[in-house]
């Protein structure tokens, strides 16, 4: 039985209700995230709920151009639904990642929404200082190195990030591979780029387009912010970071991606947090300090 909310009750329920105050978000780990930073502020006030819980159709996606079977999709959908049909609401709050915003904006246009300020909730955790806290403390390897070692997997990742924008450039929609494979882990990372675009063209069988790809990536290079939180995607983060420890540090191997994440988001202040914008217009979601 499903027991997801339609979009019809939603507007029932916040125009009925002015006491209920929630929040949106896409998935588990984000509703995991903002729950933690709510909850510092009597925070069992605020209801947060993964758009999951929400019956989005395809015909609500397509009125606003969004891609089907993506929960940033539903978030944007919904939000925009509401927006429309409560104007005197200001009891929701709807976050969803900022992904490729930067370089192809979407209609994102209700006034009870706000992307992520940087590519996702995951990307928070792209700091040096919050690498070094788990090279250190969960892995016991020397920090001394952190700095260099930034840099390089910093570079690999926004390489990648560009590899990804070119794919949604050209609408594509090509499936993704594994990159660790393509990366050696040495005194320093090394990335065999070419290997990799090769092999995911002709795993999508666009081999033959290869010079219209390569174009296109060269174009997304130039674009690319200079802030690497906005132009490195965060759960591409983990996945290289973890893969590069699980390399030195045998005896300490994690098999989970998302747990490792949970590792790395646990690593953050919340007091630091709060000069980041999405966050600081939580807290005043939160506190009552806000009015959309």
């Amino acid at each position: 039985m499903d027991e997801r909310k339609s979009i019809t009750e939603l507007l029932a329920l916040y125009s009925l209700e002015d006491t209920i105050k929630d929040i949106y978000v896409e998935g588990e780990r984000d509703k995991q995230f903002i729950s933690w930073f709510v909850g510092a502020e009597g925070g069992g006030r605020i209801g947060v709920y993964a758009i999951g819980d929400i019956d989005v159709s395809n015909k609500v996606l397509d009125k606003y151009n969004l891609p089907h079977g993506s929960n940033r999709s539903r978030v944007i959908a919904v939000a925009n639904e509401l927006s429309d049909g409560l104007p005197d609401c200001n009891n929701i709050l709807f976050i969803a990642d900022r992904d490729y915003e930067d370089y192809l904006p979407c209609m994102a246009e209700s006034r009870f929404f706000a992307f992520t300020d940087y590519n996702s909730i995951e990307s928070y955790i792209i700091t040096e200082d919050a690498m070094r806290k788990i090279i250190s403390i969960v892995y016991g390897l020397h920090s001394g190195h952190t700095p260099r070692f930034y840099y390089d997997l910093k570079e690999i990742l926004r390489k990648i990030f560009s590899i990804r924008l070119a794919n949604e450039s050209l609408k594509w929609n090509m499936s993704w591979i594994e990159f660790n494979k393509y990366i050696k882990v040495r005194p320093i990372l090394v990335f065999n780029e070419e290997k990799f675009i090769e092999a995911y063209l002709r795993k999508n069988s666009k081999w033959s387009k290869r010079a219209e790809f390569n174009t296109c990536l060269e174009l997304c290079r130039k674009q690319l912010h200079d802030d690497c939180r906005l132009s490195i995607r965060g759960h591409d983060f983990s996945a290289l970071l973890l893969h590069y420890l699980n390399k030195k540090c045998i005896r300490k191997k994690l098999d989970k991606v998302d747990l490792f994440e949970g590792f790395l988001l646990s690593s953050l202040e919340r007091n630091d947090l709060l000069n980041e914008g999405m966050l600081k217009l939580v807290h005043e979601f939160s506190t009552g300090e806000l009015h959309l």
